[in-house]
């Protein structure tokens, strides 16, 4: 199926999502080495790995709309996670 203008702005979206996430996990990471803390969970590495697969299948309208919501889901989890520790 050929990706329509929507479907690849919202892929766009998700990776731009995926990329801020994988960021802040960075930013967390050096935060921890500098302060001697407990690094952020190795867990949301795995997710985002996962996750950089869908914005490809988002853009060929290829993904079940229920997995998709499942991934957000689960960016919005972490989204939090990283929000919480930065406190």
């Amino acid at each position: 199926m050929r990706a329509t203008a929507a479907s690849r702005a919202r892929a766009d979206r998700l990776r731009e999502r995926i990329a801020a996430v994988r960021r802040e996990h960075s930013v967390a990471t050096a935060r921890a080495q500098v302060a001697g803390t407990d690094h952020p969970p190795y867990s949301h590495l795995g997710a985002l790995g996962l996750a950089d697969h869908f914005p490809a299948m988002v853009q060929a309208q290829d993904v079940n709309r229920h997995v998709l919501a499942s991934l957000e889901g689960l960016l919005l989890l972490i989204e939090q996670e990283q929000a919480r520790a930065a406190r």
